[in-house]
């Protein structure tokens, strides 16, 4: 088995996780699946792109299909917050440049949590 596909395994179970954890608003069970990802050399982009936001994704349809409350949701929504905070702070810092940016969201887009993940990259 390749890097690429034991990293991709290991994606898929964490999803999993992280999204069980959510639903029960275990924040600490939350910031040890990110630490573990972060241990496992999985890079900032990767748990934004395939953790993070696929798990809000299907927090979402499942909020969508009657299964959770918009109170796991927003709960969930809020962690997720948190995390990236966390995400931000572990990770290495980039020299400031003295460039200003602004970050929204697109219309449409009522969570933010994109533009999040953009305003920590570019902090």
């Amino acid at each position: 088995m390749t890097k690429e596909a034991t990293t991709n395994e290991k994606l898929t179970e964490l999803k999993s996780r992280l999204s069980e954890s959510l639903l029960q608003g275990d924040r600490i069970a939350c910031q040890t699946i990110i630490d573990e990802s972060i241990r496992l050399n999985v890079r900032t982009g990767q748990i934004y792109n395939e953790l993070i936001g696929p798990t809000l994704n299907h927090i979402g349809d499942l909020w969508h299909a009657g299964e959770v409350s918009v109170a796991h949701e927003h709960l969930a929504t809020q962690i997720l917050y948190e995390l990236i905070e966390s995400i931000y702070e572990s990770a290495t810092k980039m020299a400031a440049n003295g460039i200003k940016i602004v970050v929204t969201s697109p219309e449409g887009e009522s969570i933010g949590l994109g533009a999040k993940c953009s305003e920590i990259y570019w902090r």
